[in-house]
């Protein structure tokens, strides 16, 4: 993601970069390199430019404001969100923290304090954790 001007600026130059790179492998391809290694060169170059490209319009459509975003008040509803969600699947305190790899008691204080003393990192990997049960996946890796 493209934070600010100064990331924008320097992306348009990779990508005038990327570019440049793609139309040399298109028109002078390395001679005796095997078609597989040019055909990955290819591959990766052409992903290169895409993955520029994309960043790039996002950051156009959001600062024309093209890109509907959500409200900045969600944020304030997240802490009851997770208690839905955790609710909603059927899971105690201790059964999210078992999967979170958290102790029960932290996850208990995370919600008795609407999430206020957890990290964005936590708060994200709960996240991911109740996504997780939601698709059906069980995967409860360390954080």
């Amino acid at each position: 993601m493209i934070k600010n001007e100064r990331q924008y600026r320097i992306a348009k130059a990779n990508l005038d970069k990327w570019l440049t790179t793609l139309a040399q492998l298109k028109n002078e391809p390395l001679a005796n390199a095997p078609k597989w290694v040019l055909a990955e060169q290819l591959k990766s170059a052409e992903e290169q430019v895409r993955q520029l490209q994309a960043e790039l319009k996002d950051y156009d459509d959001t600062a024309s404001g093209a890109k509907k975003l959500p409200s900045p008040s969600l944020v304030s509803d997240v802490p009851s969100l997770l208690i839905a969600w955790r609710i909603a699947r059927h899971l105690t305190q201790k059964q999210l923290a078992e999967r979170a790899g958290l102790n029960e008691n932290l996850l208990q204080k995370y919600e008795a304090e609407n999430y206020g003393c957890a990290s964005y990192n936590t708060i994200a990997h709960i996240a991911r954790i109740l996504q997780e049960e939601e698709s059906g996946q069980h995967h409860y890796a360390e954080r």
